[in-house]
């Protein structure tokens, strides 16, 4: 039964991104790319840092990590996807029920190396890519009442723990508002996952009585003038960004559905989780361990209005540099 208390720390005993945050990897997002082969980049990363600390895993390995937790956590903690036959299985695994649907629960999305709808993530796949990380046709009792699931999974590196996640009994979580990619942004810096929606400018109007004088050449001779479009500023998770991203990650006909019925979860991965998860898959992505060596699954866990928080929180910032653009409307 998933938890409802505020922020969940996730985790089970069972199968089942200061730096910015590491749910992808920079030149993927930048490249679009989402087929990246998982083990090119294992062998990538074990040639450069060998057996060294899980602090050295490259930015993609640690967002696959993450992904990879956040999956395992629906399918078999939440309990949305109970049939899939095993564990860290990527485009080998299969739906022992049927393929999910709007009707039957499991993975809406892509997963894999290639990338293949209804997969799960297996610890050496490549990189998402931009946009939705998943969407799960999940059980309303342990998502808030709606039928559908949108799921962002985030990691980030030991030293960007804060110092009171080292305290013994800690029972407080990292706010990850700052982690909430915004796209159409003009400074790389804030870039995740760029994606630029441009809408389109109404031509000034020429005004006064000198707009035009008789030695003014003929309208066909006059030089087209090429108006700038603004850009839209998209907050990660917001509803604006989700409704242009929906279309990508699911099949068109489950678009309405999905949007008429969803919740939003956040599941954060550093590697300095107290229950030491995110680490141990590190490690075993690092070394290419046995898919027994990672098989506890455990994140700390934002819920929908916990996502909205963040959202806003975001909103309110890019607004004060933007101005006020309808994509930065509070939620």
């Amino acid at each position: 039964m998933q938890r409802n208390s505020s922020a969940a720390s996730s985790g089970s005993s069972h199968p089942k991104r200061v730096e910015k945050p590491a749910s992808k990897d920079t030149t993927v997002a930048a490249q679009g790319k989402e087929n990246a082969s998982g083990t090119h980049s294992n062998q990538v990363e074990a040639s450069r840092v060998g057996l060294q600390a899980p602090s050295s895993i490259l930015n993609e390995g640690l967002g696959v990590s993450g992904e990879h937790i956040a999956d395992y956590i629906c399918a078999v903690e939440f309990g949305w996807g109970k049939d899939w036959d095993g564990h860290d299985k990527g485009s080998d695994g299969k739906w022992l029920e049927g393929l999910p649907s709007g009707s039957k629960m499991g993975k809406l999305s892509k997963g894999g190396s290639p990338k293949a709808r209804h997969v799960l993530y297996k610890l050496t796949d490549g990189a998402n890519g931009t946009g939705i990380d998943a969407v799960w046709r999940a059980d309303p009792a342990t998502n808030y009442g709606k039928n559908f699931a949108i799921v962002e999974a985030k990691a980030s590196r030991d030293e960007d723990g804060p110092k009171f996640m080292r305290k013994v009994n800690n029972t407080r979580q990292p706010g990850v508002a700052s982690k909430l990619g915004v796209s159409g942004a003009t400074d790389p810096s804030e870039l995740l996952e760029p994606l630029e929606l441009e809408q389109e400018a109404p031509p000034a109007k020429k005004s006064g009585k000198f707009s035009r004088s008789k030695s003014s050449p003929p309208a066909y001779c006059e030089k087209k003038q090429i108006y700038k479009k603004p850009k839209q500023i998209l907050v990660q998770m917001s509803t604006e960004w989700i409704r242009a991203n929906i279309e990508s990650a699911v099949p068109k006909t489950l678009v309405y559905q999905i949007l008429g019925s969803y919740s939003r979860h956040l599941f954060y991965a550093p590697l300095y989780h107290p229950k030491q998860s995110p680490k141990d898959h590190a490690l075993a992505r690092l070394n290419n361990t046995d898919e027994t060596t990672h098989a506890n699954h455990s994140a700390l866990h934002y819920n929908d209005q916990e996502v909205k928080s963040f959202v806003n929180k975001r909103k309110k910032s890019l607004a004060t540099k933007y101005g006020k653009l309808s994509s930065l409307n509070i939620e």
